[in-house]
């Protein structure tokens, strides 16, 4: 979830919007938000900044987890670093236990 307190809603949106394969059209985003066309432009167009009630709009409309987006801030590089680092272990442990797991039916097939 975007927090509140670190919410800074051009950067937010600039993050979500990233996230997407092509930036949506004005009507898209209208059409899956219910927000005004109007609205929209004045926020693509950076005369209004986006609000985290639209920004959630957005996410819901276009399908985007709260996971995929990390409020400014939240987490310093090294600390970051050190989480991926951990998350790679941990799948490079389970990627080695499958490898031992399927050798070891290879090696029962061939000795039958």
């Amino acid at each position: 979830m975007i927090d509140i307190k670190r919410f800074n809603g051009e950067k937010e949106f600039k993050k979500t919007l990233k996230l997407l394969p092509s930036v949506p059209t004005n009507n898209e985003m209208s059409e899956k938000t219910g927000m005004s066309k109007g609205s929209i432009s004045n926020i693509m167009n950076g005369k209004i900044p986006p609000s985290k009630k639209f920004i959630d709009k957005f996410k819901n409309g276009f399908n985007l987890v709260d996971g995929d987006i990390v409020p400014q801030n939240q987490e310093n590089p090294e600390e970051l670093k050190d989480k991926l680092i951990s998350v790679y272990e941990v799948s490079l442990k389970s990627a080695e236990t499958t490898i031992q797991l399927l050798r070891d039916k290879i090696d029962h097939l061939e000795n039958r």
